[in-house]
């Protein structure tokens, strides 16, 4: 088990012990907060409607150094593209998740100057 998997189950156990009844519910292999209607397809369901879901936020240096990293595994790597990137690990590889965003950012950023 990677340094950042065993973070992850210990931010996860700690959660569990600290989420008031009233906002977590579990529900045999898959649990929800903030929700009693959670996805039966989903290990984990998050519902809010003032706040956003955030994930380890590390550097390119800190991603290369997770040991044998799961395929799927997911971070926001700071300094990686011009703003940032989500990225998922494929099985070989970092896959940015954050292209679509980043051309739209650029095309925005584009209109503005032109305007001015």
């Amino acid at each position: 088990m990677t340094l950042l998997q065993k973070i992850a189950i210990g931010i996860t156990i700690i959660a569990v012990m600290l989420a008031p009844s009233s906002i977590l519910f579990a529900q045999q292999n898959n649990m929800g907060i903030a929700t009693t209607n959670h996805d039966p397809s989903a290990i984990l369901e998050i519902t809010s409607e003032e706040k956003g879901f955030l994930p380890p936020r590390i550097t390119k240096a800190q991603r290369d150094q997770i040991h044998d990293p799961a395929i799927g595994l997911m971070i926001f790597c700071t300094d990686c593209g011009v703003y940032g990137e989500w990225q998922s690990y494929r099985g070989g590889g970092w896959n940015s998740l954050s292209l679509s965003f980043r051309a739209e950012y650029e095309i925005i950023e584009e209109v503005t100057d032109v305007a001015n």
